[in-house]
């Protein structure tokens, strides 16, 4: 199941049941209880066109998209769609407007209600409202182009901000701390650096980004990493510091450190926090926050680092290094498979090393014993992104889906085959209990694995 974000919303419409939010990828549901909206039992579909508005037509749902409309009956919203009908239907225009006419309503602190339906925040940064839809109990809902949704109770005249899922749908990165679950930032890190999701609590959160000098206003985020109250993030423009007790972003490095190009993994090694740029691998001991460089200059671009066998890896476009007292030499085993083009490295449940290239994976284990798994022969040829594993399985994230590796049958299994699961770029995989979840350019899909009633697993 797809988690959309709803920060950018295109549409809305309530129903006795449910509350459906439209986004340009899909159609976002959550049930309805009175007055109250349960948010932590979100239902998504994806939808292969580009969707722009969402209606309830009687006990019909029309997801209306530019080549006509898809119409699948409330009851049955999650069937397998129809073919689309030969002739587009016809619709009402939309014309109720936001707020209703006459009607005024006070915003969260740190926002404006200016004229024509727009609204700006603090750093004058201007969003729209983009629909409105009532409940008839005296609530008010409306989404936005970047803020997400807002509910207006008419009796006391205040907008709350209604926060759900990531800041958007182009996710690169995750991260597992606790009972938090953070979500990587997009583009514009300045309006949403990422997101937190409490497990306890059901809560979703935003976390803008800063205007200072020392900030990286511009993404996506590719990896991050927490440490105590702080949480690192990896982005295109550097690294990005937010201290989650004070609520304030900080400066990344201390005085003294080195400049770095694009960090791309981030890991944390005894204290010390190790970094795979673009231009080589650093490290920064997190007491002083001094970053420094450990490889040569023009060793190449790396792309992915963690730990295992007590010590640290990196892997990029010239193959893997290995850590060993303060410097890092090459890791490159007779049977070829990390000459060059090695986009991933992971921790087994055994310690084992687990390495993704251009020509297979190689599984490295304590007592130096090797095994190879060609693309041309489990993949389909294709090059593995970043893998996932337990231990009966791998889960293989490539350019074109997901795939599932037997480590004890020895057999392999294109899962986006098999499942709903996308045909798409899959950017990184992340375990989460009975849960994986998939980063992908078309939205972070979550996929309940450990089910016992299928044979295969």
């Amino acid at each position: 199941m797809p988690l959309f974000s709803i920060r950018s919303a295109v549409g809305l419409e309530l129903t006795e049941k449910y509350l459906y939010v439209a986004v340009s990828e899909g159609v976002v549901r959550f049930p309805r209880f009175d007055r109250e909206i349960d948010f932590a039992s979100w239902e998504s579909i994806p939808i292969d066109a580009e969707v722009v508005d969402v209606r309830a037509v009687g006990d019909n749902i029309h997801i209306l998209t530019p080549d006509g409309a898809i119409v699948r009956r409330e009851i049955d919203f999650f069937a397998q769609f129809e073919p689309p009908e030969s002739e587009l239907s016809r619709y009402s225009p939309d014309i109720g407007g936001c707020p209703p006419f006459g009607e005024r309503y006070s915003m969260p602190p740190g926002f404006y209600l200016g004229s024509a339906d727009t609204i700006w925040d603090l750093h004058l940064n201007a969003f729209n409202i983009t629909d409105c839809a009532s409940d008839k109990q005296g609530d008010i809902y409306f989404t936005t182009d970047g803020l997400g949704l807002f509910r207006v109770e008419r009796r006391i005249g205040i907008a709350e901000r209604m926060g759900f899922g990531p800041c958007c749908n182009n996710i690169r990165a995750m991260h597992k701390g606790g009972d938090t679950l953070f979500f990587g930032g997009c583009d514009n890190l300045s309006i949403c650096a990422f997101s937190c999701f409490d497990n306890s609590s059901g809560f979703y959160s935003w976390v803008e980004g800063d205007y200072g000098v020392s900030f990286p206003n511009y993404g996506p985020v590719y990896d991050m990493v927490v440490y105590g109250r702080d949480i690192f993030l990896a982005t295109a423009g550097g690294l990005a510091l937010y201290d989650m007790q004070g609520k304030s972003w900080l400066r990344p490095t201390g005085m003294g450190s080195v400049p770095i190009d694009v960090p791309h993994a981030l890991t944390i090694f005894r204290d010390t926090l190790y970094i795979a740029a673009s231009d080589g691998i650093y490290s920064m001991d997190l007491n002083n926050r001094i970053l420094v460089r450990r490889s040569s200059v023009g060793e190449g671009r790396f792309v992915d680092i963690d730990t295992a066998f007590g010590t640290v890896f990196a892997v990029g476009d010239f193959g893997a290094v290995k850590k060993e007292d303060s410097l890092f030499v090459r890791f490159n085993p007779p049977d070829g498979t990390l000459t060059n083009l090695v986009r991933c490295i992971t921790c087994g449940p055994s310690g084992e090393a687990i390495f993704g290239s251009r020509t297979g994976i190689l599984i490295v284990e304590k007592s130096g014993r090797r095994t190879v798994l060609p693309n041309s022969i489990w993949l389909d040829g294709r090059t593995p992104e970043d893998i996932v594993a337990t231990r009966l399985h791998l889960w293989i994230a490539t350019e074109n889906g997901l795939y599932l590796y037997h480590r004890r049958r020895k057999t392999t299994r294109y899962m986006s085959e098999a499942t709903d699961l996308p045909k798409t770029a899959i950017y990184r995989l992340l375990l989460d209990g009975d849960w994986l979840w998939l980063m992908t350019d078309i939205g972070l899909y979550r996929f309940f694995w450990n089910e016992p009633d299928r044979p295969e697993y």
